[in-house]
């Protein structure tokens, strides 16, 4: 089972399920192409790349389906799916057997979104691009600790002053670095 979330908005491909489902997931688990500059060779077969070979944007369609009962189910989910352009970038998190990825997307083209009939059946497909077409892990947030006596910090720091030290018989005597004996 694939879980696409969306803000406001959460499908999953559960054919028993009422009310708005997922039909398709196109370029999610697409790879994506690289962004090639490539040099001909002026005498010689072939061409070079340039490094770095960096990657080509994330194209990927969410297309869904509403089985409901109720015409106002059908207006709401209308707005809430064509809400999505006014978002600019948002994040999308795909649930599958694997875990979740998410990523940064905004709406990359026009929303279908087409009434079958008004009590309560309608299709849509949101065109969505990201910039970055990698797939991100769930965010981890850790701790390092405190500092302790056992860890090798003595705390709080600096508590004990230890004032700079400086010999008295220096190499240099002091009218040989400034003659004029000013400092």
């Amino acid at each position: 089972m694939i879980t696409v979330t969306l803000p406001g908005l959460t499908l999953t491909n559960d054919p028993s399920r009422t009310g708005a489902t997922l039909t398709a997931l196109e370029g999610w688990y697409d790879s994506v192409g690289p962004r090639l500059d490539v040099v001909e060779y002026d005498h010689g077969h072939g061409a070079y790349d340039q490094d770095p070979v960096y990657d080509s944007p994330r194209s990927i369609t969410v297309a869904g389906h509403l089985t409901v009962f109720s015409s106002t189910a059908v207006f709401e989910l209308q707005r809430t799916v064509m809400a999505l352009k006014a978002l600019g970038g948002f994040q999308v998190a795909v649930t599958d057997p694997l875990g979740v990825l998410t990523a940064t997307v905004r709406v990359g083209g026009r929303i279908e979104f087409d009434v079958v009939d008004e009590e309560g059946e309608a299709v849509f497909e949101i065109p969505l691009f990201a910039r970055d077409p990698r797939k991100y892990g769930p965010e981890v947030i850790a701790s390092t600790g405190l500092a302790s006596t056992a860890g090798g910090l003595t705390f709080p720091l600096g508590s004990t002053r230890i004032d700079p030290f400086f010999p008295s018989d220096s190499l240099y005597p002091s009218d040989t670095l400034f003659p004029s004996g000013d400092i």
